[in-house]
């Protein structure tokens, strides 16, 4: 598994860090250029699925600033019905970037998933985000399905 470059380190969340994961999941959909659709649904969201016990979150470390969020969930694949580890969020501030924390938190991920018994591990992406493909795609994840929407 590779490492955390020189100078971070790796925090386990806690049931209080509900704000800055809320803080971190804003500046994702502002950088993507997307915005919640009705006020409170990041607000929502935490409510519904958030506990630090079901659905463990990580911190990338730089000092005592957070500059990386892992954020982990239950899925079911669609195809084989089997229960698999979910990635709800991976994030990287952008000054922080192509150093290799994205890469760690993903291994980190992924031996979440091996030490639960899981096969796979599971995650979504807006088409646009060509980095984090590019990411995905080098660590050999693969395009099993499109997720389609339709506004009412």
């Amino acid at each position: 598994m590779n490492s955390l470059p020189e100078g971070y380190h790796l925090r386990a969340g806690k049931t209080q860090d509900r704000a800055l994961l809320r803080r971190f999941l804003q500046e994702l959909l502002g950088e993507l250029g997307e915005t919640p659709e009705a006020p409170g649904t990041i607000d929502n969201l935490l409510a519904r699925v958030f506990d630090a016990r079901r659905t463990p979150l990580w911190w990338a470390m730089r000092d005592s600033a957070e500059v990386g969020c892992l954020w982990l969930g239950r899925a079911w694949d669609q195809f084989s019905g089997a229960q698999s580890t979910y990635v709800h969020l991976l994030y990287v501030r952008p000054e922080h970037r192509r150093r290799g924390i994205g890469r760690f938190l993903l291994d980190w991920a992924s031996e979440i998933a091996r030490t639960q018994g899981d096969s796979q591990l599971l995650l979504q992406s807006l088409p646009d985000n060509t980095a984090a493909l590019g990411l995905y795609a080098a660590m050999g994840f693969q395009t099993r399905a499109l997720f389609l929407s339709k506004p009412l």
